[in-house]
């Protein structure tokens, strides 16, 4: 999919996430499988984040620029990082936690249900990269058991343009929160609006050709797509 840059110090999930990321988390599927390993490894609902996220998001970011720095120009397009990218003008837009929906709620959900009792947060929050006006990548921070936070990645800049088209056609302004989710089971990406009219879910596709934000403002209605991912 995309190169990604992490950071040593995120070693608490163990060797099979390590293992993902040094093979350079490059596809959809890899992605994935690495939120869904991180989740079984902390054991539990991570807890909604404690005051420090935005610090952290900071951190993150200044931890990171002396390591895309040191990196080929090649390696910077990977990130998202174009030539004319200013590292020293790069700022951090609203972070987002992505969430699962895993099987055993896609098969309690009954016609009608909001999606959003269904999901998991992964504990794990992305802060878009801004250059430019533009998202050039996401930079993760994870909040660790003894209550710190850590960086985890920067990278994925498919994931942070697509998911900006999303905020474009549901913006906060208009008071729309629009949620980040993988469904582990089906290896796929997808987003709901909870103050739409009628619950949604919506597949959003990473590796196609980039979505506009008018096309993602047609939601899939839940219990369709639901039904969908119970026959597949």
């Amino acid at each position: 999919m995309d190169a990604v840059v992490k950071f040593k110090e995120y070693s608490s999930f163990g060797g099979d996430i390590r293992s993902i990321w040094r093979a350079g988390a490059r596809n959809i599927e890899n992605f994935i499988v690495y939120f869904s390993l991180c989740l079984l490894s902390l054991g539990a609902t991570p807890p909604p984040p404690a005051d420090g996220l935005i610090e952290a998001g900071d951190a993150a970011l200044r931890k990171f620029l002396p390591v895309v720095q040191r990196k080929t120009q090649a390696h910077r397009l990977e990130l998202g990082i174009k030539p004319e990218d200013d590292l020293d003008h790069l700022t951090l837009g609203k972070p987002f936690e992505p969430h699962f929906l895993p099987p055993d709620s896609i098969a309690k959900f009954a016609p009608g249900d909001k999606i959003e009792k269904f999901l998991i947060p992964t504990g794990q929050w992305y802060f878009p990269v801004v250059s430019n006006g533009r998202a050039a990548c996401l930079i993760a921070v994870a909040k660790m058991p003894d209550g710190s936070w850590a960086p985890a990645t920067m990278g994925m800049p498919e994931l942070a343009h697509t998911w900006s088209m999303v905020t474009e056609a549901w913006p906060a302004a208009k008071g729309f929160t629009p949620l980040l989710i993988i469904v582990p089971s089906r290896l796929q990406f997808f987003f709901t609006v909870p103050q739409a009219a009628y619950p949604n879910l919506t597949q959003l596709r990473i590796d196609a050709p980039s979505p506009n934000p008018k096309a993602l403002q047609v939601l899939g209605k839940a219990d369709e797509v639901i039904k969908q991912l119970r026959e597949k």
